[in-house]
Parts: structure tokens; C-alpha cells; sequence
């Protein structure tokens, strides 16, 4: 009788704890991805000797993360600062007026369209990347205390933000 009691309430604290460690683990492997696909651009990976399509990127990001999903849900925007002749300029400045919110990078609705944006830039240029993606929950109860897309209250948009500058 007793364990009847428990046992709903028991089970959906278990529940939160193991989607919360999901979802954490997911938080880092896209801040580990975004390194390494900032990596690709820094390195001109993706614009030599052929220009990627931002669905080859995609696939190359999706590689490093464990989620059935990816190349549905994962959301791309990469900007570049173009190259002063004149005087030298504050590119990281620059490129602060440039990038958008974190949290405006995804649809803002279910079943909204987000057009991405991937300009990768070349030699010498200051780019941003930020990559997001949304993670629908499980167990209904824990959008309350997680959840952070306005127009979903179910999602957890989960991001991750890479600054470089081109090399080769």
C-alpha cells in the first residue's frame, strides 16, 4: 500500500533525473561539435577546394553528436565580417552587430520555417557559428522548469556558440 503511494511520484523523479542527464549530455557533445565544425571552417575545410553545401555541414556536424534526429532538428547560422581595405577595423566588434540571438536561431513556432544562414567566409575572415538544436521532452513536466522556445513551450533549445577567424 504504502509503495502505491510512492511509486508514481518516485517514478517521475527518476524520470526527470535521467532526461535532465540527457539532455545535459547532449548540451555538451553540441558545444564539443561546434568546435570542431568551427574547426573546418577556420581551416577552409569547407570553402577548398570545392564550396560545401550547408547540408554536407550538417552531416559533418551530425557525426559528432549521438542523436537519432540530427539532420531534422539541428539548426545552422554561420556569418562572416567582410574584410576592410582601409584602415584596421575591430572585426570582433563588427561581427558582434552581425550575429544574431542565440535563442532567435531555430523556428519560433512547430511546424515553422527557419532559413538558415551559412556564409563561411574565406582567408582572414572573423566568422561566428552557433548551432541549435531542440530537444522535445519526455516526460511533460519538465518544459515547466526547462522548457525555453516562446512558441513551443515543450522544447529545450540547446545551443552552442563558436567565434574564429579563417586561417589558410
Amino acid at each position: 500500500m504504502e509503495f502505491a503511494l510512492v511509486a508514481l511520484p518516485l517514478v517521475f523523479v527518476i524520470g526527470g533525473i535521467c532526461e535532465t542527464g540527457v539532455f545535459l549530455f547532449i548540451q555538451d557533445q553540441l558545444l564539443n561539435a561546434s568546435e570542431d565544425a568551427a574547426r573546418l571552417i577556420q581551416l577552409n575545410t569547407v570553402t577548398q577546394p570545392t564550396v560545401w553545401a550547408i547540408d554536407t555541414y550538417r552531416t559533418e556536424v551530425c557525426k559528432k553528436l549521438f542523436v537519432s534526429s540530427c539532420a531534422s532538428t539541428l539548426k545552422i547560422d554561420v556569418r562572416n565580417v567582410p574584410i576592410a581595405t582601409s584602415t584596421p577595423p575591430n572585426y570582433f566588434k563588427q561581427l558582434e552587430t552581425i550575429m544574431p540571438d542565440v535563442n532567435s536561431v531555430g523556428p519560433a513556432a512547430p511546424g515553422a520555417n527557419y532559413q538558415e544562414t551559412f556564409q563561411p567566409g574565406s582567408r582572414g575572415q572573423v566568422g561566428s557559428l552557433i548551432l541549435t538544436y531542440d530537444w522535445s521532452f519526455v516526460f511533460p513536466f519538465m518544459s515547466t522548469f526547462f522548457g525555453n522556445v516562446p512558441g513551443n513551450p515543450q522544447v529545450r533549445r540547446l545551443s552552442a556558440v563558436s567565434i574564429f577567424r579563417n586561417e589558410l
